[in-house]
């Protein structure tokens, strides 16, 4: 993970988990389980369908996944690439657009940027 990305990361966006932290699963048994569920949830019609998704960081505590999407543009281990971050919902079954929800990113570090966003974001602030 490159040295910006990781200290962008903060805490899960969950305010009273303050000691669970997102962590690298990339080519780990989770990121195979990960990806194949969400192989079975995004349906066509979905932000995400015909993707190729790599699962890259997940949060312990809210099971938020940071994916990177792999397309004709996207070149391993090279910014910029496409991410999204996805809560995948676990129904093994694929689920009614836009279930399972998802955010989009042009730049990884976007996405990094809102998940410390949100980590410093708690429900009385939103």
């Amino acid at each position: 993970m490159p040295a910006r990305a990781a200290a962008a990361l903060r805490r899960c966006p969950v305010p009273e988990a303050d000691t669970e932290w997102w962590w690298e699963v990339e080519d780990s048994p989770r990121a195979a389980a990960v990806a194949g569920e969400l192989r079975r949830e995004v349906a066509p019609g979905h932000l995400l369908h015909g993707f190729a998704l790599t699962p890259w960081l997940e949060c312990g505590a809210c099971d938020e996944v940071l994916l990177r999407l792999d397309d004709e543009n996207a070149r391993p281990g090279q910014a910029p690439y496409r991410v999204a971050v996805v809560r995948p919902t676990w129904p093994h079954r694929p689920e009614a657009p836009p279930r399972p929800s998802a955010t989009v990113f042009d730049q990884a570090l976007d996405a990094l940027d809102r998940l410390e966003a949100c980590f410093r974001t708690t429900p009385d602030q939103a």
